[in-house]
């Protein structure tokens, strides 16, 4: 007949009508899961857990094979430390010149109003070093960052700095 519709029915899945999730909706997530900025993908590749009898530590790269060919100052990105009662460093220094290490926390997420958390360190060409801080030896706030600084400019290497965060295991 002219001018009839014809009427289709779409089947759901126990997900969707559950969960309200259609296949479509999921295979669209993965879609964009797949085609992530590799920056994104990055991100989340620089973290890495490590569990313990009595603690978790996370790790998270805060410098990731930076390459410094100046005498600037360089800010690292922010790590947040509010659930955890230990931060160690591990340094990796693989410029051509020693690069100095000062540690910053803040109330906030921002670099504005952040205080130090202790003295300067001098991480020497061609080594790696660790520093650990605890809330008994330095100023404890929310957020963490690093600014590091050559005073002679390098001309090779690259620069790494994780930061290792403990939580406690809290058995009930």
């Amino acid at each position: 007949m002219a001018g009839e519709t014809k009427q289709t029915f779409k089947r759901f899945s126990l997900e969707e009508i559950l969960f309200g999730v259609s296949e479509e909706k999921k295979e669209e997530e993965e879609k964009k899961e797949k085609e992530q900025p590799a920056e994104l993908k990055e991100k989340a590749e620089k973290k890495a857990v490590v569990e313990g009898k009595h603690f978790t530590w996370e790790e998270e790269a805060i410098f990731e094979n930076f390459k410094i060919r100046d005498t600037q100052t360089h800010i690292s990105e922010i790590s947040n430390i509010a659930d955890y009662d230990v931060v160690s460093f591990f340094v990796n220094n693989q410029l051509d010149q020693p690069v100095r290490l000062k540690v910053f926390m803040n109330k906030a997420a921002t670099t504005i109003g952040a205080v130090s958390a202790g003295e300067e360190m001098v991480i020497e060409a061609q080594s790696q070093d660790a520093y650990t801080l605890t809330p008994q030896t330095s100023a404890w706030l929310p957020y963490l960052l690093c600014e590091v600084k050559c005073d002679i400019a390098p001309t090779n290497g690259a620069l790494n700095v994780k930061v290792l965060k403990r939580i406690p295991k809290v058995e009930l």
